[in-house]
């Protein structure tokens, strides 16, 4: 993501979320990602969070609905699982996001955020835990 394509970026979520962001720059990042930095409010696991009319919103998942979509998946999208996500509507019931970029919890990057069953989010978390991944966070 170049300068410029982040100011637009940071304009269109700010106007959504009125939050502080940061880009991280591949020479600050662990990663080596550039990433779209929460810098806000985070839960006790250090995802982005925030209130709005009350109700609490994880940071990745609303910026992901708002400029994406809605966070669906098909059952026959349930990697590995030959559909036993599905709940007979051909929908995964309870679908998540994963942060492709990790070990950045913090990141609102569409681009680093993929709609994944829990079941695929869990392998993939013990997949990096079992190679020796250690989870660490953007400048602290």
């Amino acid at each position: 993501m170049t300068p410029d394509e982040f100011q637009t970026y940071r304009s269109q979520l700010t106007r959504l979320i009125r939050t502080k962001m940061e880009l991280c720059d591949s020479e600050g990042c662990a990663c080596g990602n550039k990433c779209v930095v929460w810098t806000a409010g985070l839960d006790a696991d250090g995802y982005a969070k925030f209130t709005m009319k009350n109700k609490t919103h994880k940071g990745h998942h609303y910026v992901y609905k708002k400029l994406v979509g809605p966070i669906e998946l098909e059952c026959g999208a349930c990697e590995g699982e030959g559909g036993d996500c599905c709940d007979g509507t051909g929908m995964d019931p309870d679908p998540t996001i994963d942060h492709l970029c990790h070990p950045h919890r913090r990141c609102v990057t569409v681009d680093h955020l993929e709609v994944v069953s829990r079941s695929e989010n869990s392998r993939r978390a013990n997949a990096r835990l079992q190679s020796g991944f250690r989870r660490a966070d953007h400048n602290g």
